[in-house]
């Protein structure tokens, strides 16, 4: 009896190991961008973008396509390329317009049926003197947009890899919000003759399993060593 408690105690083990390594892709491929003016431009390529800039450039955005514009809404200068055989992103800018700003909305993320959440990408700059921005949110269900991380590259012209984990406390708070978009947006501030280019962009969800699933798995390996201890 001993034997088949251990036995069942690792199978239980086995089986949790397999139902919460189920990784999620939320993005979809990588297409060409679409311009659209901003509400905020002055705001939308710089560090200390908010909340509220987010929403004026991707709040009435549709979901799973890559928007683009500039800090001014000129989009005759500099500009957001992208390479779908190699699912890459290229971000340009010039001093005229600002800079310029690529981003994502993501919708109907239920961060309750998830128990992890991941970003990451590299971006390589063409020059050591440039600085460019990242930032991930989440929109609740008052139209807010919710930082979740943002920050610049370092600026010395290397390649700069980024990976995010979600906070347990940010999943949580997300979760009582319910179904929410999540918003990807990367900036060039605006230096003259400057651009990166973005790889490996990434958004993966661990996904909760459904209880009903694990138990089913559980009591039909109960009731196979029970049958062949008998």
């Amino acid at each position: 009896m001993k034997k088949i408690a251990v036995i069942l105690g690792m199978g239980i083990f086995s089986l949790s190991a397999v139902a919460y390594s189920a990784s999620i892709n939320l993005l979809p491929p990588i297409t060409s961008p679409t311009g659209k003016n901003v509400a905020n431009p002055g705001k939308i390529t710089q560090s200390d973008i908010t909340g509220s800039d987010v929403i004026g450039f991707l709040g009435n955005a549709n979901a799973s396509q890559w928007y683009w514009s500039t800090g001014n809404n000129d989009r005759n200068w500099g500009g957001v390329n992208v390479d779908v055989t190699n699912q890459t992103i290229s971000i340009g800018g010039m001093n005229g317009t600002n800079g310029a700003v690529a981003g994502l909305k993501v919708s109907s993320f239920d961060a309750s049926l998830h128990s992890g959440l991941n970003f990451s990408f590299d971006m390589q700059p063409n020059s050591a003197n440039t600085n460019f921005s990242y930032s991930l949110w989440y929109g609740n269900n008052e139209g807010t947009a919710i930082e979740l991380t943002k920050g610049n590259t370092n600026g010395n012209g290397s390649l700069f890899q980024f990976s995010y984990d979600v906070t347990a406390e940010q999943l949580l708070e997300m979760a009582a919000n319910g179904n929410g978009d999540i918003y990807i947006v990367f900036a060039n501030k605006g230096h003259d003759d400057t651009s990166a280019l973005i790889s490996n962009i990434s958004l993966t969800a661990q996904a909760i399993p459904e209880p009903s699933t694990a138990t089913l798995s559980v009591l039909a390996l109960s009731g196979l060593l029970f049958r062949r201890r008998r």
